[in-house]
C-alpha cells in the first residue's frame, strides 16, 4: 500500500524553502563577504493531467494487487496453520496406538523371559520379543520428537513460541 502511494506523490504542488550563502568569486578569503539569499519556492506541475489520471489508475491498480496479495498470504496461513493443527491432532492418535503398543511389548518381554525360565520357549524367542520391544521404543521416540517439533512449530505459527525446556526446569 505505501508503494502504491509513491506512484501519485511526484503530481502534486510541492512548497519549499531554499537559501543559499556564499562569497563571490576572485576574493581572497581575508576579505570575506558572504552574500546570501532566502528563497519560498512553489512548484505546481502543469501539464501533468495524463500523468496524474494514468499515476492515480496506476495507484488503484497496485492497492488492489497488494489486497489481493495480503488475502491470499492471509488464506495461505490460515491454510497451513489448520494443516498443522490436523497433523498433530492424527499424530497425537499415532502416539497414544505406539504408546498402547509399546507397553504390550513390555509385556510380551516379560511373559517371554518366564516362559524362557521354564523351559517353554527359546532363546530365539526371547531375543525376537526383545527386539520388538526396542523397535517400539524407537518408534514411539520418533513420533514423540516430531511430535515435539510440529507443536513448536504450530506456536511458532500462532506467535506464542514455547519457552525452552531449560527456561522451564529453572522456574
Amino acid at each position: 500500500m505505501s508503494q502504491s502511494e509513491q506512484l501519485t506523490q511526484d503530481n502534486w504542488p510541492e512548497l519549499a524553502l531554499k537559501g543559499d550563502y556564499g562569497r563571490k568569486e576572485d576574493t581572497r578569503f581575508s576579505d570575506y563577504d558572504g552574500e546570501g539569499s532566502l528563497s519560498v519556492v512553489l512548484s505546481v506541475p502543469l501539464f501533468t493531467g495524463g500523468t496524474l489520471y494514468s499515476n492515480s489508475q496506476a495507484k488503484a491498480h497496485s492497492e488492489q494487487i497488494a489486497r489481493v496479495t495480503q488475502n491470499t498470504n492471509l488464506r495461505k496461513t490460515v491454510h497451513l496453520i489448520t494443516n498443522h493443527r490436523n497433523l498433530i491432532h492424527s499424530l497425537r492418535k499415532v502416539y497414544a496406538t505406539q504408546l498402547t503398543h509399546l507397553e504390550q511389548q513390555q509385556e510380551i518381554v516379560q511373559l517371554s523371559l518366564k516362559s524362557y525360565d521354564i523351559k517353554q520357549t527359546s532363546m530365539q524367542d526371547l531375543l525376537t520379543a526383545t527386539n520388538r520391544l526396542i523397535d517400539a521404543k524407537n518408534a514411539l521416540m520418533e513420533t514423540s520428537g516430531t511430535l515435539g517439533t510440529l507443536y513448536r512449530q504450530f506456536a511458532w505459527e500462532l506467535g506464542k513460541p514455547f519457552p525452552s525446556p531449560i527456561t522451564r526446569q529453572n522456574r
